[in-house]
């Protein structure tokens, strides 16, 4: 039997290819909604293969950890469980901003995964009469596949253009003239809002992967010299506002104070929960790369409020510590 990793990427590649053919027939009206889902599943296969080459294969690394307070009072770290008993694993949004922080995923390729995910959740939660997101998920679509052969190569050394002998996403499969559409569902916008914020925050020196791919009389990369303007995190008032549910924000900033602190303590030969250790965490909760701020009633900053943190955080501390020669994944 072949390496855990190893079994993923072949899952990973199926699992696009399924994505594709379901995409490709015309007969199909829930196509785009089906692309997405199989799309997302393969993406997350293909992450979790790269994070257990990373990691020696090491299966126990994929667990996702939860700190839980014990009958004594104090707080221990532990194997996370589903429902049926368990060990439940990384997400994907958790794992790929952990690739990212280490610079295995461009900033293009993770903007469209955050795409492709908003469009799986919203297939999920609420139904298009419109037509109008046909474009726009045929767009990000195509980027996805084409992003997901170049990743499959860097990562694995593998050509699944040649494996798997990808069909190409049909343009006459999708009527552009629906993109004039009047739109009545007000989901619909609210998600093309989201995923026009994400391309604008692309970076247009990246020749590699894309957020989106312009659909023209050729499916053609967005060229380098497209008017996009540079965005980046900001207090600006009049900056590209980005909403994130709930739900998102914790799967980005996933560590509380505890959380942060246990895992250094963990991690570091040399640290410290001294006020060394609080001069250094303070000024990165002001960075969005690496904490958010929740407050009980935004209107009312005296209400108080919980900082979440992202494990890019790490990054940053590993400026300042050591770390131990065998110390847990970030």
């Amino acid at each position: 039997m072949g390496t855990i990793f190893n079994v993923l990427t072949d899952k990973a590649t199926q699992a696009i290819v399924a994505a594709i053919q379901a995409y490709n027939n015309p007969p199909t009206v829930y196509r785009a909604e089906t692309f997405s889902i199989l799309a997302v599943n393969g993406w997350e296969l293909l992450v979790k293969a790269k994070w257990l080459k990373e990691h020696g294969d090491d299966i126990a690394k994929l667990y996702a950890m939860e700190t839980v307070k014990t009958e004594d009072g104090s707080r221990k770290r532990q194997i996370k469980l589903s429902r049926s008993g368990n060990p439940v694993t990384e997400g994907l949004t958790s794992l790929v901003g952990k690739l990212n922080g280490r610079g295995m995923l461009s900033v293009n390729g993770q903007l469209n995964l955050d795409a492709l995910v908003e469009i799986r959740d919203s297939a999920i939660h609420f139904y298009d009469e419109s037509g109008r997101l046909e474009i726009r998920v045929h767009e990000i679509a195509t980027a996805s596949v084409l992003n997901f052969a170049s990743v499959m190569k860097e990562w694995f050394a593998l050509d699944v253009s040649e494996k798997c002998r990808f069909p190409v996403l049909p343009l006459s499969f999708v009527d552009v003239a629906q993109s004039d559409a009047i739109v009545t569902n007000h989901e619909v916008e609210n998600l093309l809002d989201f995923l026009d914020s994400l391309e604008v925050r692309s970076d247009k020196t990246d020749s590699e992967h894309s957020v989106a791919v312009n659909i023209e009389v050729n499916l053609t990369r967005k060229p380098k010299s497209s008017a996009v303007p540079e965005v980046r995190v900001t207090n600006k008032p009049d900056a590209i506002e980005v909403r994130l549910t709930e739900e998102q924000i914790l799967e980005r900033y996933p560590l509380r104070y505890r959380d942060l602190t246990d895992m250094c303590k963990e991690m570091y030969s040399d640290f410290k929960e001294n006020k060394r250790y609080h001069d250094i965490r303070n000024p990165l909760k002001e960075d969005a790369r690496f904490a958010h701020t929740r407050w009980t009633d935004p209107e009312k900053p005296q209400s108080g409020s919980k900082t979440f943190f992202s494990h890019a955080i790490f990054r940053e501390f590993d400026n300042h510590y050591t770390k131990r020669e065998s110390c847990p994944s970030t």
